[in-house]
């Protein structure tokens, strides 16, 4: 019988970055390689993380019609931290 583990035993929080994201993505491919991963998890991770990166180009693309949008001063629009999520 397997000893039950706690979430951070089995996967470790990502740093919410694209960086983050990277690492994660890649942290998969390495457990694949290794014949240590699951096939479903590895991809449930990558579905995800098209999701994620789905939201990034909606946020980038809303920056740059703000832009556009700028008063006629040519004042900067601020568009957040660019961080992945709350944390």
């Amino acid at each position: 019988m397997k000893k039950p583990t706690t979430k951070s035993a089995v996967m470790p929080s990502v740093i919410r970055t694209g960086q983050g994201l990277r690492d994660a993505l890649f942290d998969e491919i390495d457990l694949i390689r290794t014949g240590d991963g699951d096939r479903r998890r590895a991809m449930a991770v990558a579905a995800l993380a098209g999701r994620v990166m789905d939201t990034v180009k909606v946020e980038i693309e809303y920056a740059k019609q703000a832009s556009l949008a700028a008063s006629p001063a040519g004042e900067a629009i601020a568009i957040g931290s660019m961080k992945l999520g709350r944390g």
